[in-house]
């Protein structure tokens, strides 16, 4: 404050040899409200707590005392401390702690780590969103979180009946997402600006629209649902001098969905191969649990990745939450006591049956003795007739009770390439032990 005064006179000084005239005697002061100090209260448990000290009360009091902060008993332990009209960036007990801790010293203060146990409460079940995190972490995907508003072109790009803001900052963010897949190619355009062109990102997060529909709905017409998003671009594995580098195709995404879905025991799914033009992704892929939509996997669409400036294939899938937290009953059971029988059968059929179809109608006429089926070969060309394919599966077949016998490994295998035969007009083309 003192030096309020003589700043004064040196300024009219300088004025007066500089811009000339005459200086008047005297100094006006307005000083309409005065100011007084401020007081904190302040606890010396407080301080040894925080720091983790064992200092005491006088040594606590003597460094306050050192920065001119004027301390006075309210009782026992506990001080109301007077600030300095200087030190405006002194507010609070924290602050008066800090204080206590430079003078004192921080490497003064011992490094201590303390960890607890409470057997008092148990400990919470993991959520089922933690625990897609986990899984999706450990896949090799990395988390992102992208704002809720786009512009509106954007917005509406799977579902044309976005949420309009009525007072947006910005064109760029005045509509909610509708789906999670727009803010993911943000992400993945931006990357690619920086050479980072080989990534596997998710995102948990909401999205909403517009809804006419009798369902029922917290606020007025608007839904909003919780979904988890997967992208995959780029090389599949890293370059390697062994291996000659691969792109990331539709069956890299499609194994992870299928991963992702027995991470949660859903194993009453169902893929669904579903053609539009109204969506974000070609070659889509619908996914069904227990009957119900969940949600789609796919390419996306060339004009889509042309409108982010991304130049290279992307693949997304697109799950609801909702699904994926359905509560399943996990069972186990004993591993295998007896052998598995391995044959691989070949079929030709119409072009267009696809192999889900035929999976299906094997484990139906099956008579429990098929354990697995895989398809390992699909083939087009000179070998077939035109509007014809080659599909080629190979098929475990396990009793949980005994051995098979030679006779009936036939009479199942019999079983099963009859009921293909007959449901999809096919005609057998091998059988191989």
């Amino acid at each position: 404050i003192s030096c309020i005064p003589y700043a004064l006179n040196r300024a009219a000084q300088l004025i007066t040899e500089t811009a000339g005239g005459q200086l008047s005697k005297g100094m006006i002061d307005v000083y309409p409200k005065k100011v007084k100090p401020q007081t904190v209260q302040l606890r010396a448990d407080r301080v040894n707590a925080v720091l983790g000290t064992s200092l005491s009360q006088q040594m606590i009091r003597n460094i306050l005392q050192s920065l001119d902060i004027r301390l006075a008993s309210k009782k026992s332990g506990v001080w109301l401390c007077t600030i300095p009209m200087y030190r405006v960036d002194i507010k609070r007990e924290i602050d008066l702690v800090e204080e206590v801790a430079r003078v004192y010293g921080y490497n003064n203060i011992e490094n201590r780590t303390r960890a607890t146990i409470d057997f008092s409460h148990p400990i919470s079940a993991s959520t089922p969103s933690r625990v897609l995190k986990e899984a999706l972490t450990g896949f090799g995907f990395h988390e992102v979180i992208t704002d809720s508003l786009l512009e509106a072109n954007k917005a509406t790009l799977f579902n044309a009946a976005a949420v309009s803001i009525l007072n947006p900052n910005s064109i760029e963010m005045d509509s909610l997402r509708t789906s999670l897949v727009p803010g993911l190619l943000a992400v993945v355009a931006r990357n690619q600006s920086f050479g980072n062109n080989d990534l596997r990102l998710f995102e948990v997060g909401h999205v909403f629209w517009v809804d006419s529909s009798n369902a029922v709905k917290e606020v007025e017409n608007f839904a909003e649902e919780e979904r988890v998003c997967l992208l995959m671009s780029g090389l599949s594995t890293p370059r390697h001098w062994n291996e000659a580098p691969r792109s990331i195709d539709f069956y890299d995404l499609k194994g992870q969905v299928m991963d992702l879905l027995a991470k949660f025991a859903l194993d009453k799914t169902t893929f669904i191969s579903y053609s539009t033009h109204e969506t974000l992704a070609e070659n889509q892929v619908v996914v069904e649990v227990d009957g119900l939509y969940a949600g789609y996997f796919g390419s996306v669409k060339n004009t889509v990745l042309k409108m982010f400036g991304i130049e290279q294939s992307v693949f997304v899938a697109e799950l609801s939450l909702s699904a994926l937290k359905q509560k399943r009953v996990v069972k186990y059971e004993q591993l295998p006591r007896f052998p598995k029988v391995k044959r691989d059968v070949a079929f030709i059929l119409d072009a267009a049956t696809t192999v889900g179809e035929v999976t299906d109608c094997m484990r139906s006429f099956s008579a429990g003795l098929l354990s697995s089926v895989e398809v390992f070969d699909v083939y087009h060309g000179d070998k077939v007739l035109p509007g014809k394919k080659s599909l080629a599966f190979s098929l475990e077949l396990m009793s949980r009770e005994k051995t098979l016998s030679e006779e009936e490994i036939e009479k199942e295998m019999g079983k099963i390439v009859a009921g293909v035969e007959q449901a999809f007009d096919a005609s057998l083309r091998s059988v191989k032990v």
